[in-house]
C-alpha cells in the first residue's frame, strides 16, 4: 500500500471516524510533520557533518606539518 494509504488507515484506526475527508486531512498534516521532522533531522546531521569535515582538515593539516618536522629532523646532521 502506498504512504497515504497507511496514513489514512492509521488516523482511521484511531479517530474511529467514517468521514474521509477528516481522515485525509488529517493524515496529510500527519505526512507532513513527518517531512518537517526528517529535513530539521536531516540539517541538524549535515550541520554535524560540516563539523567533522572542518575538524578533519584541521588534524590533516596538523599531521602534515608534524610529518614535515620529523622528515626535516631526519635530513639535520648530528
Amino acid at each position: 500500500t502506498s504512504l497515504v494509504d497507511q496514513k489514512m488507515h492509521e488516523v482511521a484506526v484511531k479517530s474511529k471516524s467514517a468521514d474521509t475527508t477528516k481522515i485525509a486531512v488529517l493524515a496529510a498534516l500527519n505526512i507532513a510533520d513527518e517531512l518537517f521532522l526528517s529535513q530539521k533531522k536531516l540539517d541538524q546531521l549535515n550541520e554535524a557533518l560540516g563539523h567533522m569535515e572542518t575538524e578533519i582538515e584541521s588534524l590533516e593539516v596538523h599531521l602534515f606539518a608534524d610529518e614535515n618536522t620529523y622528515t626535516d629532523a631526519d635530513k639535520s646532521p648530528l
